[in-house]
């Protein structure tokens, strides 16, 4: 299930209204730790958009009639908004940045999360950059038929070192020799500590 709603008040848990949110909200029916590519992919049907779209420099994440679309986690919202402004110029449409939330709506986001979707919007729109906010249906893995939760793969592991890496980490899914891992295999990566 997937849906979109542009975001009004956000009203915080202790009952005090704040300033309305200028971002999009998307909701699609994908568990919290589901890769990066599975975002872009959901972002695209949605938008009735292209995805990976080679450019000069880089690939367009998503590219709909509009905008030229980077897809990210939070924490690496700055390099985001640079490939952002950098594909909206190489293809001459809007640029626009998605980041994927951790929470299932905007009334279940940190205060601290909210703070730093605030600061990313004001930082965008400084720069005339659309900034949309994805949020997951699922908390966690879905059950298998058995009625186990299947371990996140939310990791990727170079199975040539044995080293473990999170989304975010500059070997994530940047190795020639990897699979998705959970977060009990392998060595945590001594840069980013392989975990979430």
């Amino acid at each position: 299930m997937k849906a979109r709603q542009v975001i009004g008040l956000v009203v915080a848990a202790c009952g005090l209204c704040r300033a309305a949110a200028a971002w999009d909200s998307y909701r699609f029916d994908l568990p919290v730790q589901a890769p990066e590519a599975a975002w872009r992919d959901a972002l695209a049907a949605e938008l009735n958009a292209q995805h990976e779209v080679p450019v000069e420099g880089g690939r367009v994440d998503v590219l709909s009639a509009e905008y030229a679309i980077e897809l990210d986690w939070p924490h690496k919202w700055h390099e985001g908004l640079g490939q952002a402004l950098h594909y909206a110029d190489a293809t001459g449409r809007k640029p626009a940045l998605a980041l994927i939330a951790y929470s299932q709506s905007p009334d279940h986001l940190r205060d601290a999360s909210r703070e730093r979707f605030e600061m990313v919007e004001r930082s965008c729109a400084k720069r005339g950059v659309k900034l949309m906010i994805l949020f997951p249906s699922q908390p966690r893995a879905r059950e298998t038929a058995a009625g186990k939760a299947e371990a996140p793969t939310n990791f990727w592991l170079n199975t040539e070192t044995g080293v473990r890496h999170r989304p975010g980490c500059r070997f994530y899914r940047g190795t020639l020799e990897g699979r998705p891992c959970g977060p009990d295999e392998g060595t945590p990566c001594s840069r980013c500590s392989g975990r979430i």
